[in-house]
């Protein structure tokens, strides 16, 4: 199995789309991602961040990307 690289962007994008009421499953079929990827950034960055306040998502965002394909960054 190969691991795809997933940009900030698309990150952006799920928060966005949950934070408008999507469900996680919607997200992954539109996204093309696992709905498991998707849940863990979705989750990563609602740890960090109130999702209305559009610079701590984006602050979040780049705080979560992965160093390698495939894998978020823990953050502390």
């Amino acid at each position: 199995m190969a691991f795809v690289q997933i940009s900030s962007k698309e990150i952006s994008d799920m928060i966005r789309k949950y934070s408008k009421g999507k469900s996680i499953k919607s997200i992954a079929e539109e996204s093309g991602h696992d709905r498991k990827t998707v849940r863990k950034y979705i989750q990563a960055v609602k740890g960090q961040a109130d999702l209305a306040d559009k610079e701590a998502v984006k602050k979040a965002v780049k705080a979560v990307l992965p160093k390698k394909p495939g894998r978020p960054r823990k953050v502390q």
